[in-house]
This record gives structure tokens, C-alpha cells and sequence, in this order.
């Protein structure tokens, strides 16, 4: 008995590290949106075959069974079967409904009814995650199913992957296990998708890569993806006034817009190929407006304009040397 009253105690207090306090009842309903996603492989196209792995996942909707994880948790490349654990222990086989093509993140479906009547579902935020933010997960951390860790947001504009996805940093534990699970603020919101790792720092897609997604996987549809081909990074533009004769006094303007973006803005690295950019964009042109909106240091800002563009063309203005071009 003293140690269910200690429990109990524990539920009902504020949960804190030397940083942050979260309300307990934001935590527990965290939990109860978190599931373990196990993957088991039969075959695969190329690689080693790693017969069975775990991540983490979360509800974003309980009445169709729409569980949310990373791409490489499913890997897709393979042929697997899936089978989530939900907060209580209770488990439901998945199927695999959607992978993005580019980015990291992949949809599952269980059957609505096998979740647990009070499991909660996630909310993506619609405010955009700020420096210092005071954020954690509960993930399946290093195979410990519902283990909890604290955190703040050190960065809002990076530009990683293979296929360039914008990207929230944040200072915290989120090592093996931890892929697929929401990054959550105070106020109860996936502020990102935690998608890589180490044991000082977590990475995380922003969530309106999973916002514009969500809504076709809910009408059973495919998301609509396009994108033109240039593979993008962050560059200085203070680099840019010393090597590619950007004009200094838009540095001013541009620190001033976009104050946390450190003069970083988005730059183009290399073109795939026989895709639209091929032949209209080249190495080290400087990303400025998509349709005449101002792009900073958000790459979602473009990735969102290609996928939204009802003509399937956009319209970019860049600086090449020095020379402002619209393309």
C-alpha cells in the first residue's frame, strides 16, 4: 500500500527536471497517445535483414486508427508486419497506409476499435516552436517503453537529411528507441517529430510536413508531393556578401525580419537530374521568394508552395552573384 500511495502522489504533482515543470496531467495524457511500434521483416530488397526492431508512435486519430511514425521505423523497403503496444499493454496488429517518398515520417492504421477506450490522440501544433522552448517525449527510449525525458529547443531552422526536410533541434536524450515519438510542449502539442538521435540532442520534422498529410491519409487518400529537384542547406548570408556579392544592406533587413535565423538563409547545394530545376537552378543561387513570399530560413515555406502549387509551377526569386532573378 505505501507504495501505491506513492505512485498516486507522483501522478498528481508537477514532474520536473533542474529545467522544466510540466503538469502531470499533460504527461499522463502524453502517455496514453504513445504506442511502440514493432517491426518484424521476412525480406528485403537489399541490406542486412534485422528480423525484428522497435520505435515509438502516437494516435493523431483514435476514430480511424491513424497512428503517426518515422519512415525508417517501417522501413518500407522491406517486407514487414506490424504490431503497435499501447500505453496499457494491450496490442493491435497495423498496416503500413503511407510513406513519404522524401521525408521521414509514415502513417500506420489499426483497427479503430482495439484501441483502448481511453487512449488520447496527439495534436500537432499550429504555433511554431520557439528557441528555449521547454519541451519532452515519451518514447521508447532505448527499449524502455514509456520512458520520459526533458528538454529545450536549441534550434528552429535546420536543413537536414538526404532529401532536405526542415528540421527542430532540441537538447535532450533521445537515443535508440525514441524514432517515431511526438516532441511535446506544455500545452500538450507535438511541436515535432523526433526522427533522429544521440544522447545530448534530438531532431525533429516540423510538423507541418504531417499537417498538410494528415488529411488525405483521413479521406483515404495519397498526399499530393511534388518538388522541383534542387537539394537545398542553410548558408550565411554574411558568406554571401564576401564570396557571392550579396549586397550587405539586405543582410541588415533580413536579420532583422527573421531574428532567429542567425543570417542563415537557404541556399542551393545541387540539382537532381531531369527534374524542373535541372538547367534553371545552379549551385550556391540563394532561395529568396517562392510566388512572392519571402522564404527566410523556413524550407517548409517552399516544400509547402510546391505541394500546394495548382499549376504545378512556382515561381522562385533568387540571388545568383549578386544578380536578382525570378525563375
Amino acid at each position: 500500500m505505501p507504495i501505491l500511495i506513492g505512485i498516486l502522489l507522483c501522478l498528481n504533482a508537477p514532474v520536473s527536471s533542474s529545467k522544466n515543470t510540466f503538469k502531470a496531467k499533460v504527461i499522463e495524457n502524453t502517455k496514453r497517445s504513445v504506442v511502440t511500434v514493432h517491426t518484424s521483416t521476412s525480406l528485403k530488397a537489399y541490406g542486412p535483414i534485422i528480423t525484428k526492431r522497435e520505435g515509438t508512435g502516437c494516435i493523431v486519430d483514435k476514430t480511424q486508427g491513424v497512428i503517426l511514425t518515422n519512415r525508417h521505423v517501417v522501413d518500407p523497403m522491406a517486407i514487414n508486419t506490424y504490431n503497435v503496444t499501447f500505453y496499457n499493454g494491450e496490442q493491435a496488429d497495423a498496416k503500413l497506409c503511407y510513406y513519404d517518398p522524401w521525408l521521414d515520417y509514415a502513417f500506420l492504421k489499426v483497427p479503430p476499435e482495439e484501441i483502448p477506450n481511453d487512449a488520447t490522440t496527439m495534436t500537432l501544433s499550429n504555433t511554431a516552436p520557439a528557441i528555449n522552448q521547454a519541451v519532452f517525449i515519451v518514447s521508447n527510449n532505448e527499449g524502455k517503453g514509456a520512458s520520459m525525458h526533458t528538454g529545450n529547443v536549441s534550434s528552429i531552422h535546420e536543413v537536414m537529411g538526404s532529401m532536405p526536410q526542415h528540421s527542430i533541434n532540441v537538447s535532450m536524450n533521445t537515443k535508440g528507441g525514441s524514432s517515431g515519438s511526438p516532441i511535446v510542449d506544455s500545452q500538450e502539442k507535438a511541436i515535432a517529430l523526433n526522427y533522429a538521435s544521440d544522447e545530448n540532442f534530438g531532431i525533429g520534422l516540423h510538423p507541418a510536413y504531417i499537417q498538410y498529410a494528415l488529411p488525405f491519409i483521413r479521406h483515404g487518400k495519397i498526399p499530393v508531393r511534388k518538388h522541383i529537384g534542387a537539394i537545398t542547406a542553410t548558408y550565411s548570408l554574411n558568406d554571401g556578401v564576401k564570396y557571392r556579392n550579396f549586397p550587405k544592406a539586405k543582410v541588415k533587413a533580413y536579420v532583422k525580419q527573421f531574428p532567429t535565423a542567425l543570417g542563415n538563409a537557404i541556399q542551393v547545394v545541387r540539382v537532381l537530374n531531369g527534374t524542373p530545376a535541372d538547367g534553371k537552378l545552379i549551385a550556391g543561387d540563394i532561395l529568396w521568394a517562392v510566388d512572392g513570399q519571402v522564404i527566410g530560413p523556413h524550407l517548409v515555406t517552399l516544400d509547402m508552395a510546391m505541394n500546394n502549387a495548382h499549376a504545378s509551377e512556382v515561381r522562385l526569386t533568387i540571388c545568383r552573384n549578386g544578380e536578382w532573378l525570378d525563375i
